[in-house]
């Protein structure tokens, strides 16, 4: 649990040991899975962790999880954050870039072995086993919150992953499996999309969820012919 090397030292604490998370200060700290993370007899292991940090004018703090419920610590960060999303472009139309989300995954009915991704721009349908891992390659990071400064915030879901069982017939296969069942539904939606689990029981949308419906819009965006513009809440 403890290892020192040329240029510093790693020590490895329980998350759930308050007296192991005021012993030591560090300048990088590292925490996986905070969504995981018991409240202790002294508060937040999260702040007790992160309070460690204080001394140092460069200090690094690096948080990861993957997303729970309503109250998901890692959901509210990357709330703060400057909100970043893997965007890739569309095979078809190269002039187009989009964070691929589980809305435009499409298959036949009852083919959920013929999935594919259709772009939003230009509608066309592409295979996972011929586009995907060029897409990906080809991928960049965007800030949605670019007046967020020094702290980075990124999303990632499985439907970027290039291994086989994260393709997208997979993926939408177990979904037609889970989507019978909320004890399935709950932690696919979690680990596959890396996406908050809404209790059906609050029907309150949660302010991470409406952020998530944000687009960018300017009157460069507007389709010709448009006479007026409403919005509503």
């Amino acid at each position: 649990l403890y290892r020192r090397f040329n240029g510093g030292s790693l020590r490895v604490v329980a998350a759930r040991s308050p007296r192991a998370l005021r012993a030591h200060s560090a300048r990088i700290l590292l925490m996986d899975e905070i969504d995981g993370y018991e409240v202790t007899a002294e508060g937040s292991s999260i702040a007790l962790a992160e309070r460690r940090t204080a001394s140092f004018g460069n200090r690094r703090i690096l948080a990861g999880s993957t997303p729970t419920d309503s109250n998901s610590a890692i959901a509210a960060r990357y709330e703060e954050s400057d909100k970043r999303v893997f965007e890739v472009p569309c095979p078809s139309c190269s002039s187009a870039w989009h964070e691929i989300r589980w809305a435009d995954i499409r298959w036949p009915e009852g083919r959920p072995e013929e999935a594919q991704w259709c772009c939003p721009s230009c509608g066309v349908l592409h295979r996972d086993d011929e586009h995907k891992a060029n897409m990906v390659a080809a991928g960049r990071w965007r800030a949605t919150a670019p007046h967020v400064k020094g702290h980075a915030g990124f999303r990632l879901s499985a439907l970027v992953s290039l291994h086989p069982p994260a393709s997208w017939p997979n993926l939408a296969a177990e979904f037609v499996v889970a989507k019978r069942n909320p004890n399935l539904l709950r932690p696919w939606i979690n680990t596959a999309l890396g996406e908050v689990w809404a209790d059906p029981e609050d029907d309150a949308m949660q302010p991470h969820e409406l952020a998530a419906l944000a687009e960018p819009m300017g009157r460069d965006r507007l389709p010709a012919g448009c006479l007026v513009l409403t919005s509503g809440v």
